[in-house]
């Protein structure tokens, strides 16, 4: 992985929730001593990765490297609306594996962004912003395309209740910065 930076101009990652490889199409999961060095990586170019969610893989990657930047898309897949159910299931279940040392609700907040994807619904945006506690910093807008026009999503950011500055910081400043476009 050493020519990433320079070589292959290394900006970001696109990762399913899991991988499936080999002869027998086991299931590989990014909290494994193999992707140890990938995480590593990822933490020392300062790039974000964009996973789709799935079980409590995202909770150990994120203790393990505690700098790591996590995308998810779709006003974060409907994650968000049950981060209080699931923190309470969590503490009172046996999970399989090392338990957990912060919420995921923590980790929401300190090592997730959250685009949206297509999904243009204004009062689930201030949801976020005002119950989950996100602010504009963590919430990056994005159209979905071909799903959603480029003009629907124009519209809706553009009539979202949000000041100036604000309002570029969800449209690109915070893509820009996560993304490292300006580097």
């Amino acid at each position: 992985m050493p020519e990433f930076p320079t070589v292959l101009r290394f900006l970001r990652a696109l990762l399913n929730g899991f991988q499936q490889a080999g002869v027998d199409n086991s299931t590989l999961l990014y909290d494994q001593p193999a992707y140890d060095v990938f995480w590593q990586m990822v933490i020392k170019l300062d790039v974000p990765v964009y996973m789709h969610p799935r079980s409590n893989t995202e909770e150990v990657i994120c203790r393990k490297n505690r700098n790591v930047k996590v995308i998810v898309g779709h006003l974060g897949e409907r994650i968000p609306s049950d981060l209080l159910r699931i923190d309470e299931q969590l503490k009172r279940s046996l999970v399989q594996g090392p338990p957990m040392k912060e919420t995921i609700t923590s980790y929401w907040h300190t090592n997730l962004f959250e685009t949206t994807s297509g999904n243009f619904a204004t009062d689930l945006l201030q949801f976020h912003i005002s119950q989950i506690g996100l602010n504009l910093d963590r919430i990056v807008f994005s159209i979905d395309y071909p799903y959603v026009t480029m003009e629907e999503g124009a519209t809706w950011v553009d009539g979202l209740p949000v000041d100036g500055q604000d309002l570029l910081q969800i449209k690109r400043g915070l893509a820009i910065e996560l993304l490292g476009l300006d580097k």
